[in-house]
């Protein structure tokens, strides 16, 4: 990203998020057709497992757009393997752990999978186990052994500890779950309001995939996973795509016919149908973004109707002294652009911690709060309009000396 953005300016950006978005397209598309065995069925899945995330909010770019593409990747390679009785398919999840844990912190979802995996096919093992037959026996040679897929499982978490912080990992995992104030108030973590289509489709999604599996003999695995990832991504609008992936994929199955001898020519030409459909659609987005004048100009201009670009520029100039208070949405901003001044808060909600994110929220708001890193701040910069302005502007220890459409600057009164 940072060599794109050296190369290209913004556009570099808009560059990786465009073919970011292509490729995690491109990876359901591939994953349906996969199981589905039909290039309709798996265009529908696609685009209704896109649209069901909303990866607007999800906003791409980040490093959570990794999560959902290993995700994707980590359930073709567990349903392939039960497809075929092949447990070779598993041995390629503890490497891709290895490089999802140095990616993105959601890992820990992909860990529910094989986790899931080995438990269920225990629990049939046990349950098979009871008077087998010889057919079962000789299938039983030929299955996913509960053993061996606790080993892949504890292989797969050993992984995720090849990293800087190695167990240290876990523990922000843990300071994140018992986090509850930022589920209320942060956009993007808040739960389906059902205002939205996306919020609608989800559901239908999820209800289609649940009735699909009736088509088929009921497969205790596919029916506890769609269980799990249903219960824990309805918790945030940004966690959606945790169950919609799996429902376009148990759709996929389910509606799937069988292979045959004569698929390997289809399969031979598919690869060859996908690269005029991908250059037709990169196409289309360049002709839409010349049609829409965008340049570096005007990707600047949006950067600067959002963040405080004028105001830092101000600050750099007059080199006011600290500390900074600032508020939660600029933090990771300021962190690049005021280098020099420490942010009195960014989106590392686990490292401030409830008490301290709901006091800067309350402070921001207009409440009057005894807000430790306010007092103790010399240079406040907010945003235009916020409560907490139109109270600064009323207080003696306080000077405005900057203001325009975007930001607030205040400086404190020696």
């Amino acid at each position: 990203m940072a060599s794109l953005n050296t190369a290209l300016g913004l556009m570099g950006i808009l560059v990786f998020v465009v073919a970011f978005q292509m490729a995690l397209v491109l990876a359901i598309f591939l994953m349906t057709r996969s199981l589905s065995r039909s290039f309709w069925w798996a265009w529908l899945l696609s685009a209704l497992a896109v649209w069901a995330m909303d990866v607007n909010v999800i906003n791409l770019g980040r490093p959570a757009d990794f999560s959902i593409l290993f995700f994707t990747l980590e359930l073709v390679l567990i349903f392939r393997a039960q497809k075929t009785r092949n447990v070779k398919y598993l041995y390629w999840l503890p490497l891709l752990f290895l490089v999802w844990a140095n990616f993105h912190i959601q890992f820990v979802y992909g860990l529910v999978l094989p986790g899931l995996f080995a438990a269920v096919k225990s629990v049939e093992h046990l349950v098979t186990r009871q008077g087998p037959t010889e057919q079962d026996w000789a299938d039983e040679s030929q299955a996913l052994r509960p053993a061996v897929l606790w080993a892949i499982f504890a292989a797969c978490l050993a992984a995720t500890l090849v990293n800087p912080y190695t167990v240290g990992l876990y523990r922000v995992i843990f300071e994140l779950t018992q986090s509850t104030y930022v589920y209320g108030v942060i956009t993007e973590f808040l739960a389906p309001n059902f205002r939205k289509a996306p919020h609608y489709v989800q559901v239908l999604l999820l209800v289609a995939a649940f009735f699909a599996m009736g088509r088929r003999k009921i497969d205790p695995y596919k029916v506890a996973l769609l269980t799990v990832t249903s219960l824990l991504s309805f918790r945030s609008v940004r966690d959606v795509w945790f169950a919609c992936i799996p429902a376009a994929a148990i759709i996929a199955w389910s509606v799937g016919r069988k292979e045959t001898e004569g698929d390997g020519s289809e399969q031979d030409t598919r690869g060859l149908h996908l690269l005029p459909v991908l250059a037709g659609a990169a196409l289309l987005i360049v002709l839409s973004a010349v049609d829409s004048g965008v340049s570096n100009r005007t990707l600047f201009q949006t950067v600067q109707n959002s963040y405080p670009v004028d105001a830092v520029r101000f600050i750099q100039k007059h080199h006011f002294p600290g500390p900074l208070y600032n508020n939660f949405n600029w933090g990771g901003f300021l962190i690049g652009n005021l280098p020099d001044y420490p942010v009195s808060i960014d989106g590392r909600t686990n490292l401030y911690g409830d008490d301290y994110l709901q006091q800067a929220i309350e402070t921001i708001l207009g409440a009057p709060t005894n807000d430790y890193a306010l007092n103790q701040a010399n240079l406040v910069l907010l945003p235009s309009g916020v409560p907490l302005c139109d109270r600064l502007q009323t207080l003696p220890q306080f000077k405005l000396v900057y203001r325009d459409n975007t930001a607030t600057v205040f400086v404190r009164n020696p």
